[in-house]
Order: C-alpha cells, then sequence, then structure tokens
C-alpha cells in the first residue's frame, strides 16, 4: 500500500510522512513493514560493492523506460527553460518512476510505503507552470501502462497538506535546502509566482483525484501536534481495517 504526501514546497510533506511514519512503527498491527522512500531507494541496491551499486541503479534506470516515458522526456525537453533545469526536471521524473518499480518489485501490498514525494507529486513537472487535465490523464495513463511501475497494483491513500502561501513561502526561505533546484535562480517574484501556481495544480490535482474516486485525506499543515495525529489516527485506523480484513479496496 502506498501513501502519497501531495502538497506544493514548504508545505511540510518530509515533516508530516516522519510524524505518520512514526505513528504507524508504533502501532502493534497486521502491517508487514513500514518503508520510507529513502528505504526504497534502499532496497533497489542488492550488492555492497561500491561499483556494483553504481552500474545496478543505471542498469535498473533502462527497464521501464518505454514509449510513454520518452514522450514525457521529450515534453520536457521541449520548453522554453534552462538545459540544467529541463535536465533536473527529467532527473526527478525519473528517480520516482524508478522508485515506484522498487515497489512493484520488492513491497508486498500488506506493506506500508510512505512517499513525501511521489508519483503524482511528480505530474506537475511535467504540466508546466499550470495545471493542464489533458496533459495530468495522459501522464497518469503513461504510469498505469508500465508494467515494471505496475501502479494499480498498489491500493492508494493521497494525503493533500492544506496550506498557505505567505507560511509556506516563509518556510522555504528558512529551511535549510532552500528553494527546489529548478527555481534557485528566479527571483523573489516569480518565486511568489511559481509557488502560487503550484497552490493552483494541486488544488486541481485534488479534485481531479476525488473525481476519480481516490481515496484523498486532507490535512491542514498549522503543525498543531493535536491535530494531525487525530487525522492520522483515522489513517491508520483505516489501513489497519483493510490489512486485517485482507480488502485493500477503498472506493
Amino acid at each position: 500500500m502506498i501513501i502519497e504526501f501531495i502538497a506544493p514546497p514548504g508545505s511540510g510533506k518530509t515533516y508530516l510522512a516522519k510524524k505518520i511514519e512514526s505513528l504507524f512503527k508504533q502501532e502493534d498491527t497486521g502491517i508487514d513493514g513500514v518503508y520510507t522512500r529513502a528505504d526504497i531507494s534502499k532496497k533497489g541496491i542488492q550488492s555492497n560493492s561500491s561499483f556494483t551499486k553504481r552500474i545496478f541503479n543505471k542498469l535498473s534506470y533502462l527497464s521501464f523506460i518505454d514509449g510513454n516515458f520518452i514522450r514525457i522526456c521529450l515534453k520536457i525537453l521541449k520548453s522554453k527553460k534552462k538545459i540544467k533545469i529541463k535536465k533536473r526536471e527529467i532527473s526527478y521524473i525519473l528517480v520516482n518512476f524508478k522508485n515506484n518499480m522498487i515497489i512493484n518489485r520488492n513491497i508486498n501490498n500488506k506493506s506500508i510505503v510512505i512517499l513525501d514525494e511521489g508519483i503524482i507529486q511528480a505530474s506537475g513537472i511535467y504540466m508546466g507552470s499550470k495545471y493542464n487535465p489533458k496533459l495530468f490523464d495522459h501522464y497518469l495513463n503513461s504510469v498505469m501502462q508500465n508494467k515494471k511501475i505496475n501502479y494499480s497494483k498498489h491500493s492508494k491513500i493521497y494525503i493533500i497538506i492544506e496550506s498557505n502561501i505567505e507560511k509556506n513561502y516563509e518556510r522555504i526561505e528558512k529551511r535549510k535546502q532552500g528553494w527546489p533546484k529548478v527555481w534557485s535562480e528566479y527571483t523573489n517574484i516569480q518565486k511568489h509566482s511559481a509557488l502560487e501556481n503550484e497552490f493552483e495544480k494541486v488544488k486541481e490535482i485534488q479534485d481531479r483525484l476525488l473525481l476519480n474516486g481516490e481515496n484523498v485525506f486532507l490535512i491542514k499543515n498549522d503543525f498543531n501536534r493535536d491535530s494531525f495525529i487525530s487525522d492520522f489516527s483515522q489513517i491508520i485506523k483505516l489501513v489497519n481495517y483493510k490489512i486485517k480484513e485482507n480488502n485493500l479496496e477503498f472506493n
């Protein structure tokens, strides 16, 4: 089962992903294991040899590349962005596809994979600065048709973080890693505009996922401990119930 956070930069995806991971690990349930994005990356490495690691990683990228993936990359390459930004965007999507291929290979549906950034979050790069329903559908269809990823195999819960543009801007300015690399050369006005566009995209993605009948939870990012623990407890109870009943269909 995949739990994926979806939110604009600065919303606290990684922070909240760690919190729900901790809560899952405190529970005495029938869950086989709880994994994060970092754990998934490690699972993709099967040897202690640093040279073999590099070779395996490079080869593993090739196994899921199909016509649809190539078209995604070509669409990004056709944009008017700088070459280094295009390379970063393709690399980001590449890593997300690879992570889901590793999940497909190594994780059963009675385990929990918590992704602070995943396949749906990466769709924003493919769509560009504005939400585009046709591009979103094309991207999602490309993912669904990829046999190496087998995205439909796993039950999914999407957690949308409700946030505030000004607060997010302030958090990004203060956090250690700063702004997303693709925005690093933007002016302050351009950064604010890009952040506004991300908020709009997340709202449209949320509406589309709900329309598609996906299991979506909304979490506020005020970081009030009692607030998000209460929200996460509902998710954990639902997951535990479904796993115990051996019924992982949510719709």
